[in-house]
């Protein structure tokens, strides 16, 4: 396939990753960036991966923060041609700014067979003004001429994440595609490649049915290219259908302009597909699928021979729903309930999104600076979200699943603080499990408090950190209260999650780690003195109670009573209350406090609440 704005576009928007430059009111041509851009081209080849976000300059007007109006110049004037329009925003709220948007990076694999004029060709081998056989529909059968190619890119090589395997045909034929590749059935009706199933007909040369065997999902190691046969779209998908491998499907064009295709033109049922890699795909799918670790699904007799295949010039490679038990081998952000919770009453991109596996590549690359002495990896196809830790072979492992790296609403920040919880339970402060693993609300606090100010230098601290503890707070917000309450007795293995919310907020306050996740007990305020001074009494504290507490009278008392008509903390030393009141010189009073607290969440000692002093 090739690259598809609108596919772009629902990616990047279902990543969270605003705006998408082609849907701006002046669309940035982000096919024409990976193409003539060398830079641009050489980060989408390390992505190596279709659809990987990268970003592009613009310049835009911003009214109160909302942007209503782009500019653009050539790369090598924008910046400063932007910094030229009049009013800037700066640090203000309307004016012209220069700003990121995002584009995707972006098939068919290398040996994948085209019709031509006198018979087959490799798709690579076709050149920009070569013939190819394409179609148009008449009565639901494919009526086939001759049309000159005017688009033909690929790659000849790398890894190829979420693409799709079909086996089909009396003869049986294999096609490896990206999964938003369209397919023509034998209905005439159209659908995306990650939407088919076995139960659906491709569409053959004469307009016949080629029953599919065998619909899966995996990596590909090979060469990938797409070609189109105009780029002229006129509303129709006539003479953008191609002969590919035996069967009908459509052209890089018709990819772009797919969604705007009439419903009555795709499959009747598209809303109600899922696409292959999805939890509901699995689910809907679940007589079919061959073997409990694969995502592949079969009918009878055609079943993958191998976890591996090679195909066409490369090599397939079957993913796997299940994987690895990591709750025998160390310690978890979350207990299986809650992750499941969290899978339940959340919701996941799809296996095709790559925008969270790019986000994790950048969150290893950074915390590996940081912390290189751990193996950092991602086990993509793993559904419950979760950061696992454990220590095998004497190497240290922190394993993300792609099942919490696809979580809907968990971003950049909150994906970096979920891996710094990783790392946190081999090098954070005590207290630690019976296992030798940092406590997992400590883990939390660690993670918030001391790995967050690494990474994040300076005033960039705050403008992250902040959307970290949001994202992490909904995610804990989808587990149920039947599995947020933690376990009794074990604080630092499973605190609730009221409690681990509290050692984030102390760990980026500065606060101690909470006393319910296995911190020391809170310290608490004393009242060290009380000391005589003209018109009142001064009261010395053991902790600096929190000012807005401090002022208010209500919270001192004194025996023999007297009414307090001011109270003020000491502008130099903040642990000493100034308090005025109409005391009898020579008498002795007894002040008492009570309802302040310290910075750290302490009270008032019940035990060291008041003191006595004689008035002058």
């Amino acid at each position: 396939m090739g690259y598809d704005p609108s596919v772009c576009i629902q990616k990047l928007n279902a990543a969270g990753l605003t705006p998408a430059c082609e849907a701006l009111a002046n669309p940035y041509h982000c096919d024409d960036l990976q193409q003539i851009s060398p830079v641009i081209h050489q980060f989408c080849g390390q992505q190596q991966a279709y659809y990987a976000p990268v970003q592009a300059l613009v310049c835009i007007y911003y009214n109160n923060n909302v942007p209503t109006q782009w500019l653009y110049w050539p790369a090598d004037q924008l910046i400063v041609k932007c910094m030229q329009q009049v009013p800037q925003k700066g640090t203000g709220t309307t004016g012209w700014n220069v700003a990121n948007c995002y584009c995707c990076c972006s098939c068919f694999a290398y040996n994948t067979m085209i019709a031509v004029p006198d018979g087959m060709v490799a798709i690579q081998e076709i050149k920009i003004g070569n013939e190819v056989r394409a179609a148009k529909l008449v009565n639901g059968k494919p009526q086939w001429d001759n049309k000159a190619v005017t688009f033909s890119s690929g790659m000849a090589g790398g890894d190829s994440p979420a693409m799709v395997y079909i086996h089909y045909g009396d003869n049986p034929t294999d096609l490896i595609c990206n999964s938003d590749q369209v397919f023509v059935l034998s209905t005439g009706e159209m659908v995306r490649a990650g939407k088919l199933t076995i139960d659906d007909k491709l569409m053959g040369e004469d307009g016949a049915a080629v029953p599919i065997h065998m619909v899966a999902l995996g990596n590909y190691k090979g060469g990938i290219h797409h070609i189109s046969t105009g780029n002229e779209w006129k509303g129709s998908a006539d003479g953008h259908l191609l002969l590919a491998a035996g069967v009908v499907a459509g052209d890089f064009t018709l990819q772009m302009h797919f969604d705007s295709l009439g419903a009555n033109l795709k499959v009747k049922n598209a809303s109600l597909r899922h696409e292959i890699g999805s939890a509901d795909y699995a689910k809907q799918h679940s007589k079919l699928r061959s073997g409990k670790a694969l995502l592949a699904f079969s009918s009878n007799g055609h079943e993958p021979a191998a976890h591996q295949l090679a195909v066409q010039n490369g090599r397939f490679q079957f993913y796997r729903l299940a994987g690895p038990d990591y709750t025998t081998m160390g310690v978890s952000m979350f207990t299986p309930e809650q992750a499941n919770d969290i899978l339940e009453n959340g919701q996941q991109l799809a296996l095709s999104n790559p925008v969270p596996k790019s986000e994790i590549a950048n969150i290893f690359m950074i915390l590996k600076g940081f912390y290189p002495e751990f193996n950092y990896y991602l086990d993509w196809y793993a559904m419950e979200p979760n950061v696992h830790a454990f220590e095998e072979y004497g190497q240290k492992f922190v394993v993300v699943t792609g099942g919490l790296a696809r979580m809907v609403g968990l971003s950049y920040e909150g994906l970096m603080m979920a891996v710094a919880h990783g790392v946190s339970r081999f090098i954070g402060l005590p207290p630690k499990t019976p296992s030798g693993y940092v406590g997992t609300g400590a883990a939390d606090y660690f993670g918030f408090g001391v790995i967050s100010r690494a990474i994040w230098y300076g005033n960039s601290w705050i403008n992250s950190v902040m959307p970290a503890f949001t994202q992490i707070q909904a995610l804990m917000g989808l587990i149920s209260p039947a599995n947020a309450g933690g376990v009794p007795g074990y604080p630092v293995e499973y605190p609730s999650i009221s409690c681990r919310l509290s050692a984030i907020q102390s760990g980026m306050g500065g606060g101690p780690l909470p006393e319910c996740c296995g911190g020391p007990p809170v310290p608490m305020i004393g009242v060290q003195s009380a000391t005589a001074e003209p018109g009142g009494v001064a009261i010395t504290f053991t902790y600096a109670p929190i000012e807005q507490e401090a002022i208010n009278v209500a919270n001192y008392a004194t025996t023999p009573s007297v009414s307090i008509t001011k109270a003020t903390v000491d502008p130099e030393k903040n642990f000493i209350v100034h308090l005025e009141a109409a005391f009898k010189a020579g008498t002795d009073y007894k002040v008492t406090v009570s309802n302040l607290h310290n910075i750290f969440g302490g009270g008032v000692d019940p035990k060291a609440d008041s003191a006595t002093f004689t008035a002058i």
